[in-house]
C-alpha cells in the first residue's frame, strides 16, 4: 500500500464521469472554499432577511430563549384508545403542537407500558424532530449574529449554552463569547481520520487523506463568483440567489452539516468493468434527517445487512453508519 498523503487542501480540477466522483468533485470544491459547515456558506444578515427577522440583540436573545409546550399528556393516552380514529386525532393534535413537546414524548417512551402508544409516540418523535430542523438552525444562527454583534449584555445567555448537548450548540456559543470578549476562538476538537485509514480493502492502489481546517470561517461566496471567468454580473446575482435560497431550504429540512475530512481509497485494478473508490468523511450532522431528506427526493434505498444504503444512479451508493460519518462508494 502506498503511504498514505496528508493533504491541507484538495482541489477539484480533473473531470470524473461517474455520478459519485461527480457528487466529490463538487463537495471539494465547495468545501474549498474555507470552511467545514454548511452555515458558514450562509451570511448572517441574508439568513434572518429571509426569515424576516431583524437583527438585534434583543430579537436574537428572544430566539434562544427555551419555550415550553403545553401539556399533551392526555393526548399521549389518547394514542392508546380503543378507537382507531381517536388514536389518528390524538396523532393529528399533537403534531400540531410542534417540536416543544418533543421532551414530553421522549418521557412517555421511559414510562408507559402500553406496546402501541410506545410505538406511536416513537414515530411522532421522529416526524417532530425533522421539523425541528429549521428551529435548529434559528438558534445558530442567533448565536453566531450575537457574536458578531459583540454587545457584552449577551455573554451571560450565551454562557448558559456552553454546556449544550444539541448538536453544534456549545461550539457556536464559544465562538460567540470569544468574539465578543475579543479573544481567540476555542481550538476544533480532534477528529480521528487517521484510524479510517486502516478501514480500506488492502488492494487499494491509491489511499489520500484530506483535513479541513476552516472550524468557524465564514465564506464570501460572492468573491466565490466574481473569481469565476466569462459570467456577468446579473448572472452571478441570480446564482447568488438561488444558491441562498436552496441552501435555506435544505438547512431548515436537515440543519447544519459539519465536514472535517475524509480518506478517499481507490483499488488497483480500474477499469472499466472493474475497480472501485470510496470516500470516508468524517463530521457532524443527522443521520436520520439526511435519510429522510434524502427519501423524500425519491433517492433509491435498500438495506445492506442493516445498514440503509441510497443508491441514486445503479453503480453508487451511500450509507450513514452514524452522525460523525458517511461512506460513498463506487465501482
Amino acid at each position: 500500500m502506498p503511504r498514505p498523503c496528508d493533504w491541507a487542501r484538495l482541489n477539484s480540477g480533473v473531470y470524473m464521469q461517474s455520478y459519485a466522483f461527480g457528487l466529490l468533485a463538487g463537495l471539494m470544491t465547495l468545501l474549498g472554499g474555507g470552511a467545514n459547515d454548511l452555515l458558514d456558506y450562509m451570511p448572517t444578515d441574508v439568513f434572518w432577511k429571509a426569515k424576516h427577522t431583524d437583527v438585534t440583540v434583543v430579537s436574537m436573545l428572544e430566539e434562544l430563549k427555551e419555550r415550553q409546550g403545553e401539556d399533551i399528556s392526555q393526548l399521549i393516552k389518547d394514542l392508546g384508545a380503543e378507537e382507531f380514529g381517536a388514536r389518528e386525532e390524538a396523532a393529528r393534535k399533537i403534531i400540531l403542537r410542534k417540536p416543544v413537546v418533543i421532551p414530553q414524548l421522549k418521557a412517555a417512551v421511559k414510562t408507559s407500558n402500553d406496546p402501541e402508544i410506545i410505538n406511536r409516540v416513537n414515530l411522532l418523535i421522529e416526524e417532530l424532530s425533522n421539523a425541528a430542523k429549521g428551529s435548529e438552525v434559528r438558534k445558530l444562527m442567533a448565536i453566531r449574529a450575537l457574536g458578531e454583534k459583540k454587545d457584552k449584555g449577551a455573554v451571560e445567555a450565551l454562557r448558559k449554552l456552553t454546556d449544550s448537548k444539541e448538536m453544534f450548540v456549545a461550539e457556536y456559543a464559544q465562538r460567540a463569547i470569544a468574539a465578543i470578549e475579543g479573544k481567540a476562538a476555542p481550538a476544533a476538537p480532534a477528529v480521528p481520520i487517521d484510524q479510517d485509514l486502516w478501514t480500506f480493502p488492502k488492494d487499494c492502489g491509491i489511499v489520500a487523506q484530506v483535513h479541513y481546517a476552516g472550524l468557524g470561517r465564514q465564506v464570501d461566496v460572492r468573491k466565490m463568483l466574481d473569481a469565476m471567468p466569462m459570467l456577468p454580473a446579473e448572472q452571478k446575482d441570480q446564482m447568488l440567489s438561488e444558491m441562498y435560497t436552496q441552501l435555506l431550504a435544505i438547512a431548515d429540512q436537515i440543519g447544519n452539516i459539519r465536514i472535517d475530512g475524509g480518506t478517499l481509497g481507490v483499488s488497483s485494478d480500474v477499469g472499466n468493468k472493474a475497480g472501485f473508490a470510496a470516500f470516508l468523511i468524517r463530521g457532524q450532522y443527522d443521520a436520520k434527517a439526511v435519510a429522510a431528506f434524502m427519501k423524500k427526493k425519491q433517492i433509491a434505498v435498500q438495506n445492506i445487512g442493516d445498514t440503509e444504503c441510497f443508491n441514486p444512479d445503479g453503480a453508487t451508493f451511500f450509507s450513514m453508519p452514524g452522525n460523525d460519518r458517511a461512506l460513498l462508494l463506487t465501482g
